[in-house]
């Protein structure tokens, strides 16, 4: 799950004003509404339950956050049975700048983030025990949509992985392709073409060639009124969705998501609780 990861995405994008479409993350974990009220706390739990078949226990996962009186997050944190994760925010703007976790072996991983004016990601840094094992930056246009990322992958033989990703926007008829290259790229080059809706939410995203022929996975994303996400699956060539996966929600009094499911092929594989406390 990585709590952090998801509320960290939902707030910068909820923070950033553009009268243009700002396209928003790929859902690759999830996508949810921001919550709404004035909060004093949120414990969140998360269970994870084995597929059939899969020799693996029940995962559990708890989080905490706290904010102010004007709803600013001022401490986040999360436990499993092998890590404690600690937020580190920045006092001027809020953002998280540090995500500390540490595990059962010992070993201290370190995310660190500089952001622009606009809170768009600049640069990110990973780090394993204080070794560097990852770092890119990125360059973003006028709307406030990413355009380049370069990135870096450093494996402890000293052998380094570059890569750069490039993204052209076609904005009148909403979608965007990815071209990206590495120092380990063969073959034929291919692209990843994704469609958004007009509040920047992605909708499809399929492997295309150069001629924006389709010729590999293409994934759908569907979102209710809110923009939570609800249904995702991957499509067969004449449309027909298969590998579905689909989200229910349950909200309280105020509007804010208490119970999230997440169901594969109608089978319950995750569940998330928020048990939110109100000022």
């Amino acid at each position: 799950m990585k709590i952090y990861l998801l509320l960290f995405i939902t707030l910068l994008l909820v923070c950033i004003s553009c009268k243009s479409i700002k396209v928003r993350e790929i859902p690759i974990l999830d996508a949810t509404q921001p919550f709404s009220g004035k909060i004093e706390k949120i414990h969140i739990t998360q269970y994870t339950y084995p597929l059939e078949g899969v020799l693996q226990d029940t995962l559990k996962e708890t989080g905490t956050i706290l904010f102010d009186k004007n709803n600013k997050i001022i401490e986040h944190s999360e436990q499993d049975e092998y890590n404690n994760t600690e937020l580190i925010l920045d006092p001027k703007n809020r953002y998280f700048k540090s995500v500390i976790t540490k595990n059962k072996n010992s070993n201290i991983f370190r995310s660190d983030f500089t952001y622009d004016k606009n809170g768009n990601i600049l640069k990110f840094s990973s780090y394993k025990n204080d070794k560097l094992v990852h770092s890119n930056e990125s360059k973003y246009d006028s709307k406030g949509n990413i355009i380049e990322k370069s990135s870096s992958d450093y494996a402890e033989s000293g052998k380094v992985r570059n890569r750069l990703d490039k993204w052209s926007y076609n904005y009148k008829l909403n979608y965007y392709i990815v071209q990206s290259n590495d120092n380990t790229n063969a073959g034929n080059q291919l692209y990843v073409k994704r469609s958004f809706d007009k509040n920047g939410f992605i909708t499809k995203e399929e492997i295309v060639n150069n001629k924006e022929e389709v010729v590999g996975t293409r994934i759908s994303y569907d979102y209710d009124e809110k923009g939570n996400l609800m249904k995702k699956c991957l499509l067969g060539k004449d449309e027909t969705p298969y590998d579905i996966t689909l989200y229910k929600n349950i909200l309280d009094e105020k509007g804010n998501i208490v119970v999230r499911e997440k169901y594969w092929n109608n089978k319950l594989i995750e569940k998330i609780y928020n048990k939110i406390i109100y000022r």
